[in-house]
């Protein structure tokens, strides 16, 4: 294959061209969902014109951006205008982009396909109305049929030729591997030494580990091996912060993610144990990629990878962790650490963030060369250091860099605290609300809804943009909310100094705010969390929740509250109310919803919403 086709950037895998009629429903449904399993990305037509209808440009673009076309030629294909076109395209594309053709002959036989048959002549003859097409239709079947294919005589059934098809196409994709992303600036060369501890080329069970401080590109090293080399097994998975969902989820939701990536099963689970049984005895006969990113427990080690004998020959497992001796434990000495940037490589990436370009701006460049000297390397203080200097003029620079000087180089989470500092005042508000969500969900599902909830504001939308800008908070691949732990721990750190008794979480300081020590009237989010538990009498809390009147997001764990509790009464300035096991039958009549925007309450004793009638509420949820 040439440099052209290797280089070559598709969005499918493979496009399947093929007559509806005669294989949807059998061969191709098939194929396709073999094709699927193995994370093959591949277009298929399910909403086909009808015949003599045009062939649509989008489809033709779907051939053009595809890396591979299996042609399935049945009894019928030549008969579909359709079907020719796309074979003549097809053939187009192999001729002028280099694509790989895959003829499968399923009824009939190359020689029918390659001399145009009977069976085909008189396919043809039903398009005498354009023989200027026919023609080059024709010159398509004669090159198809020159390509070698597969036979489905010369298999005993069709399950042995989609299985021989799907995994002859492994070794083939491979030869086209995507360029190295330029936004990861410096990491080709960490990309390369971790892919020489990988040893693609050995067929034992290998397992890696990549070392390093939060922020510092484990994940990212991890993820463009992990899309490099995933079609060269026959399953992967990439099973992202370990850490959070282990606490989150636990054990047995983790594994039941892997058995299904893996194994393609949908399981439900008792136990760890029999998580762990089902995957070492069904993966052992398996050649799998499985990355496994954020591990900080030795159990999620034993129970998901393991020993090498889980896995079949050839398998490959990628662990990242900020624990070097918890790797060890594992991988041996098969642990790469991560590097910080270079000076030359910490200005292209702060200069990304700062001037989207790949430089500094000639007259901003001894400043650029300052903030890059604090940041020391590390990535996200790069990323989020520069997005704070973004379109500012020099005189803001010089300021920020005034207030850099104070702060220890080793202070990562003050440096962090720069791109707050740049905030406005609802920016800052609209990031501690967030930063106090991921601290009382721990990130995951139940974040990124409260976040969505939370933005629900109008008045408060269009801020995110600007977090994000600034990479304070990011969306994932899944479209998903997240927030570095750094830049979390970070929010925790401005709230318990700069902004005290306005949000709390901590058991001891929700102890001494229900015992009056505290300032209520500050308090503006409250999560009270489910070890916490409150005596039968509500009254005196009452009191308490009277005098909170700025309180806008309450977050109550299952049992933090005795059943046989009344709630009397709640703050009408609530927007957000969380509350697991809501002991009583009512809202508290007092209680005006004209704030509320979201209201869960989880297995609750809840008959109504109030014990009289109420106007009609303004809440989204």
């Amino acid at each position: 294959m040439s440099h052209a086709s290797s280089s070559k950037i598709c969005k499918y895998d493979v496009f399947l061209s093929f007559r509806g009629e005669d294989t949807r429903r059998k061969f191709v449904s098939h194929l396709y969902n073999s094709l699927e399993l193995r994370g093959i990305r591949t277009f298929k037509d399910d909403e086909r014109l009808e015949r003599g209808k045009s062939i649509s440009d989008e489809l033709l673009k779907a051939i053009q951006e595809s890396k591979f076309a299996i042609v399935i030629f049945s009894k019928s294909y030549a008969s579909s205008r359709w079907c020719l076109e796309e074979l003549a395209h097809i053939i187009k594309c192999k001729k002028e982009l280099e694509q790989i053709v895959i003829p499968v002959f399923y009824d009939v036989s190359p020689s029918d396909v390659r001399h145009q048959n009977p069976l085909f002549a008189d396919s043809f003859s039903q398009h005498k109305d354009d023989m200027e097409k026919v023609q080059r239709w024709r010159g398509a079947f004669v090159e198809a049929g020159k390509i070698s294919g597969y036979h489905l005589l010369n298999f005993k059934d069709e399950a042995e030729c989609v299985k021989k098809l799907v995994d002859d196409i492994f070794p083939k994709s491979l030869q086209i591997i995507s360029p190295f992303p330029e936004s990861l600036v410096g990491m080709k060369s960490q990309v390369d030494k971790v892919t020489s501890l990988l040893d693609m080329e050995s067929n034992d069970v290998r397992s890696i580990g990549i070392w390093g401080m939060g922020g510092i590109g484990k994940t990212e090293i991890a993820n463009v091996l992990h899309q490099r080399y995933r079609h060269q097994f026959e399953a992967d998975c990439f099973l992202g912060d370990v850490g959070k969902l282990h606490q989150k989820k636990g054990l047995t939701w983790l594994q039941q993610v892997v058995i299904c990536k893996l194994l393609g099963e949908k399981l439900t689970l008792t136990s760890e144990h029999e998580g762990m049984n089902i995957l070492k005895n069904m993966l052992r006969w398996k050649k799998v990629l499985f990355t496994i990113d954020d591990v900080n427990h030795q159990e999620q080690l034993e129970f998901l990878v393991g020993e090498p004998e889980w896995f079949g020959r050839g398998s490959r497992i990628i662990l990242t962790a900020r624990d070097k001796h918890l790797l060890i434990s594992h991988v041996g000495d098969n642990v790469y650490e991560v590097q910080l940037l270079s000076e030359d490589e910490a200005l292209e990436l702060f200069s990304r963030h700062a001037f989207r370009e790949k430089s500094p701006k000639e007259d901003f460049l001894e400043l650029s060369r300052q903030v890059v000297k604090y940041a020391g390397g590390l990535p996200l203080a790069l990323k989020v250091l520069g997005s704070s200097f973004y379109r500012r003029d020099k005189k803001h620079w010089r300021h920020i860099i005034d207030r850099l000087k104070r702060i220890p180089d080793k202070d990562i989470l003050g440096k962090l605290r720069l791109s707050f500092d740049g905030l406005d005042k609802d920016e800052k508000e609209l990031f501690l609300d967030i930063a106090f969500l991921d601290i009382a969900y721990c990130g995951g599902f139940n974040f990124h809804f409260c976040v969505e909830s939370v933005l629900r504001d109008p008045s408060r939308g269009f801020l995110i943009d600007y977090l994000v800008e600034k990479s304070l908070l990011s969306i994932n691949i899944s479209n998903i909310f997240v927030m570095h732990n750094m830049i979390r721990k970070m929010g925790e750190n401005v709230i318990r100094e700069e902004y005290a008794n306005s949000r709390i979480w901590l058991p001891e300081e929700v102890y001494d705010l229900f015992k009056g020590k505290l300032i209520t009237e500050m308090v503006e989010s409250l999560c009270i969390r489910e070890d916490y538990y409150f005596e039968d009498d509500f009254d005196n809390y009452s009191n308490i929740f009277k005098r909170m009147q700025s309180l806008r997001i309450l977050i109550v764990g299952d049992g933090a509250f005795s059943t046989n509790c009344t709630i009397t009464y709640l703050p009408s300035s609530l927007r957000f109310i969380k509350w697991w096991g809501y002991p009583s039958i009512s809202l508290p009549e007092s209680f005006e919803a004209s704030q509320l925007v979201v209201l869960c309450l989880f297995r609750s004793r809840l008959v109504e919403l109030w014990p009289i009638s109420k106007v009609t509420l303004s809440y989204k949820y």
